[in-house]
């Protein structure tokens, strides 16, 4: 991404989205992830759900996996991380929603 906006940042990573081509990049604790912004909010959906199907977990062990297009790889976060990697997507989100609205 050449010319990107942040749309969110915090401790734990930032999503921001290239003025040029509008794909959304999500860095997350030593994970990035490059996606369309349909991509953006069907992954945002699938950690929630990720997170709501595992909150029986305790909460530091990084025992939920996250299958990839790739068979043979997984992400493996605990619940405390979904929660604060869903947290950043939340609010890149409604920073996108916020921006549009002003932009009609």
């Amino acid at each position: 991404m050449c010319n990107s906006k942040i749309l969110y940042q915090n401790e734990n990573g930032c999503v921001a989205q290239c003025r040029t081509c509008n794909h959304m990049k999500v860095l997350f604790s030593t994970t990035s992830f490059t996606l369309t912004e349909q991509q953006f909010y069907e992954f945002t959906d699938v950690m929630k759900e990720h997170y709501d199907g595992n909150k029986h977990q305790i909460e530091n062990c990084r025992c939920i996996p996250i299958p990839t297009i790739a068979p043979s790889i997984q992400l493996l976060y605990s619940l405390l991380e979904l929660k604060a990697l869903i947290k950043i997507l939340d609010e890149a989100y409604l920073s996108l929603q916020v921006e549009k609205l002003l932009q009609s």
